[in-house]
């Protein structure tokens, strides 16, 4: 079950974070506040299996290697605060 929209900073502006799931493969709508065009990430996978962060379609990569961390490190704090209350 998609995450409910969350905020981050990025470059001292907030976005807004949609996780859904297309083909059962996780993917996230990045909404930005200052009208730049949306930004579609998901994890990706080379021949060596290590993972990464890409954008969809892969013309903002850059974005892409910013942001997915980011999106990251949200569900592995969030995953610690839920533990820790348990």
């Amino acid at each position: 079950m998609p995450e409910s929209p969350f905020s981050l900073d990025y470059r001292s502006k907030p976005i807004m974070v949609e996780e859904d799931y297309i083909n059962d493969n996780r993917v996230f709508k990045i909404n930005f506040s200052d009208g730049t065009k949306p930004l579609m990430l998901t994890v990706g996978t080379n021949q060596k299996g290590d993972r990464f962060w890409v954008s969809v379609p892969p013309k903002r990569m850059q974005e892409a290697g910013e942001i997915g961390p980011m999106i990251a490190r949200y569900f592995r704090d969030k995953k610690n605060r839920e533990k820790g209350s348990a």
